[in-house]
């Protein structure tokens, strides 16, 4: 028994299938398979479920997935200490971010990053997007909009920032904006897709509101939604920095309050339990400072709205 079957195992509680920890794991199903079974060999029990799906441990598996965890968290911290103790920080890191935070806090945490690891790459896209790269292992780090991950993962998660929901209409709409049903009936929605953690949450709440304007307009990115509200075709629910991305717009369009019940996002940072604890820290700061210092400024500058809908949590 060796480490690497101990990740490989736990993988494939975490994955819930063999062959979705074959592909989070970059090998064959039959490979998992083997190895499994050669676990089970060498430890004379039986370990996984197999009658059930998704696959569940058995409870020597569960005994020996508890202390696999701990045993590859210490590998993992052993791993790190090392490389820092030799000046060099770890071999590679990969950060990914959602596209919204990126854009605010990118260039800002790049001198972290260099300092982090020898080489390390940075991914941006939708939510979804980046915590499917996380979970198949293709990211160490994430920074991803609330709520889009499974339960029951074992992960660490730091809060970077939360946003308050507003909205954004053309400077030519004269009509009040105390009534969502009201604008909503006046006005075209301009829609953040389905696809995208924001949209899904706006049609959550949306939902909740009994509101069902048409779907007409919708797209993944700031930049067109907000193109369009400039360009008067409707209006939209949005966040500060979704409109700190779409900047360029802003002379054209007003904001205002979503009226109603107050709608909120986090984004928060993640990290596989006892993997890259120190790294997650150090980029969790950096992330936060970033907004403090460069992201806030600038939103109060443009309207003092986005800098008040927009929190930063205070420094550790």
């Amino acid at each position: 028994m060796d480490l690497n079957s101990l990740k490989l195992f736990a993988t494939v509680i975490e994955a819930g299938s063999m062959s979705r920890a074959a592909a989070r794991l970059g090998i064959s199903q039959s490979a998992v398979s083997q190895a499994v079974k050669a676990l089970e060999a060498n430890l004379a029990a039986e370990l996984l479920d197999r009658s059930r799906k998704p696959v569940r441990p058995t409870a020597a598996g569960e005994t020996l997935y508890g202390e696999s965890r701990t045993l590859l968290a210490d590998a993992e911290r052993l791993r790190a200490l090392v490389g820092r103790t030799s000046g060099q920080g770890l071999a590679r890191l990969q950060l990914g971010l959602v596209d919204s935070i990126c854009a605010a806090v990118g260039p800002g945490i790049v001198p972290t990053l260099d300092g982090l690891a020898q080489v390390w790459s940075l991914q941006a896209g939708l939510s979804h997007e980046i915590v499917d790269s996380f979970l198949n292992r293709a990211l160490d780090l994430a920074v991803i909009s609330e709520p889009v991950l499974p339960r029951g993962l074992p992960l660490l998660q730091e809060e970077i920032c939360r946003e308050t929901y507003l909205l954004a209409v053309p400077k030519s709409y004269a009509g009040p904006l105390d009534r969502l049903e009201r604008l909503c009936s006046e006005v075209d929605l301009i829609r953040y897709s389905a696809r995208s953690a924001i949209g899904q949450q706006i049609d959550r709440h949306l939902t909740r509101l009994r509101l069902t304007p048409p779907r007409r307009m919708e797209f993944d990115d700031a930049e067109p939604t907000l193109a369009m509200v400039a360009s008067a075709r409707g209006f939209a629910i949005t966040t500060p920095l979704c409109v700190l991305q779409g900047q360029t717009w802003l002379p054209r369009i007003r904001l205002a309050p979503l009226p109603g019940p107050r709608l909120t996002k986090a984004f928060l940072l993640i990290a596989r339990a006892g993997r890259c604890d120190l790294e997650a820290e150090a980029l969790t700061a950096a992330c936060r400072r970033s907004l403090r210092d460069e992201a806030l400024p600038r939103a109060a500058k443009l309207d003092p709205l986005l800098a008040q809908c927009l929190t930063v949590p205070p420094e550790s």
